[in-house]
């Protein structure tokens, strides 16, 4: 007796996908075969594969960056930025971060890299302003320093940042709302604005003289 599959194949009139389902029908262990080696490669692969916050380290860097890039593709940031940290990369990790909203670590990833400006500019936005006005001080931005320590209430140290700057007259402002009359007048007058700091001389005298009486 012939099987169904060489039947349905000597038929004419019998269409290509009816002699497929007829091979099938006649052959299912082997189909189910199949279906199972397939469906055990996709949990393998499943299990290989890196997935958000799990623990698994990358074996190399070359690895951890192709786990970077497969994170970025899944919005992952923050799996992206310490895969591209254990790479490395840390312009990479800082920027993934940042996607994230983790500007603190992305600050972090960037001074790890040397990038002072990014790694300030990342802790202005989580609202770190000293932090971020020590690292313009630091590499001589003054008057950038003194925009953050303004921001930050800190009128003295935005004071000495701009005078450091040569903005006279904001240093002479700054040092004035913060009651230091004596360095406001100094500022003021190299600012050239020689009423105020003539006012200012006479203020700081009254009030020396003030405290020698009362000493």
């Amino acid at each position: 007796m012939k099987s169904a599959f060489v039947l349905a194949a000597t038929e004419p009139h019998v269409t290509y996908l009816e002699q497929v389902l007829a091979w099938m029908s006649v052959n299912q262990p082997i189909v189910a075969g199949v279906l199972a080696l397939f469906v055990l490669w996709l949990v393998v692969r499943r299990i290989q594969a890196p997935k958000a916050g799990g623990n698994r380290n990358p074996r190399n860097p070359n690895q951890a960056r192709k786990w970077a890039q497969a994170a970025l593709a899944a919005n992952e940031f923050r799996k992206a930025a310490e895969f591209f940290e254990y790479a490395g990369d840390h312009e990479a990790a800082a920027t993934a971060y940042a996607r994230a909203g983790a500007y603190d670590q992305a600050a972090e990833a960037a001074l790890a890299g040397g990038l002072k400006d990014r790694a300030a500019v990342f802790l202005e936005k989580a609202k770190k302003y000293v932090a971020a006005a020590r690292i313009y001080q630091q590499q001589g931005k003054f008057k950038l320093a003194g925009e953050l320590y303004t921001k930050a209430g800190n009128e003295l140290q935005a004071a000495e940042s701009y005078e450091a700057a040569g903005d006279f007259l904001a240093a002479g402002k700054l040092y004035e709302k913060a009651r230091f009359i004596k360095k406001a007048a100094e500022a003021w007058y190299r600012g050239r604005e020689f009423k105020r700091a003539a006012h200012l001389y006479e203020m700081a005298f009254r009030e020396e003289r003030a405290g020698a009486r009362d000493d």
